[in-house]
């Protein structure tokens, strides 16, 4: 994880409770050359070593195409986008960059400006420091593989100061650890709503924890899951 200045990260990987089923699930958090810290999430469809073969060669395509600063989010995930059918597998994957502003002058009072865009994957959620959650759903594009010259629509919001942004695969949202399950996806969302909102008070690895411990049942999820969070105004480094 990078540790970039009044910004903590933090991050959980959990694969599928069957050990053969190998999945597509990624996390990344690089800064690029502006001093922008760049997160990203995915999913590839499949649980098989295709898919997981695709999953990284993805994964090393993104940063690479987001590592100088110059391109916006949507501008990443098209160039990525564009260039799927060089690789040997057909690809059909779900992806969410977001750029947290390296410039505190870009959003006073210790706030962080963020720009991100969506290839078809689950909503961002902002934290308060309050308990308060957003569920930023704004409009999202096609995932990647399906029609690489549709335009990918981005979005801006602010990060205040003490919140938190949440970025997670649909794993996390699928798995019910109630005895019943929680299938459909709206009441898995707010199961992570509502995991989150009692969470506000906790350290940040200790609300990855807490989600992960809360929405996963216990004997090990049906699919993988990656979740990657970052907390505005925490400590330098």
């Amino acid at each position: 994880m990078p540790r970039p200045a009044h910004l903590q990260l933090s991050a959980r990987y959990q694969p599928a409770g069957d050990a053969q089923l190998v999945g597509g699930d990624w996390y990344d958090a690089f800064l690029d050359a502006r001093g922008t810290t760049s997160l990203v999430i995915g999913d590839v469809a499949g649980h098989d070593i295709d898919a997981a073969a695709t999953m990284g060669q993805l994964r090393t395509m993104l940063r690479m195409a987001g590592h100088d600063g110059t391109a916006s989010s949507g501008a990443v995930l098209t160039a990525v986008d564009a260039a799927c059918d060089t690789l040997e597998h057909g690809v059909f994957a779900t992806a969410l960059v977001a750029q947290i502003d390296g410039d505190p002058a870009a959003a006073p009072g210790g706030a962080r400006a963020i720009r991100w865009s969506s290839a078809g994957h689950p909503p961002p959620l902002l934290l308060h420091a309050d308990g308060r959650v957003d569920v930023l759903t704004d409009p999202v594009g096609l995932p990647l593989g399906v029609l690489p010259d549709q335009p990918r629509p981005e979005h801006r919001c602010v990060l205040p100061a003490g919140s938190t942004l949440l970025l997670y695969t649909d794993g996390l949202i699928e798995n019910g650890a109630g005895p019943a399950g929680a299938r459909d996806l709206d009441q898995g969302l707010e199961r992570l709503v509502e995991a989150l909102t009692d969470a506000a008070a906790l350290g940040l690895d200790e609300l990855c924890d807490r989600v992960v411990g809360t929405l996963l049942p216990a004997a090990g999820a049906d699919d993988d899951v990656a979740l990657i969070a970052i907390r505005v105004g925490a400590a330098p480094g």
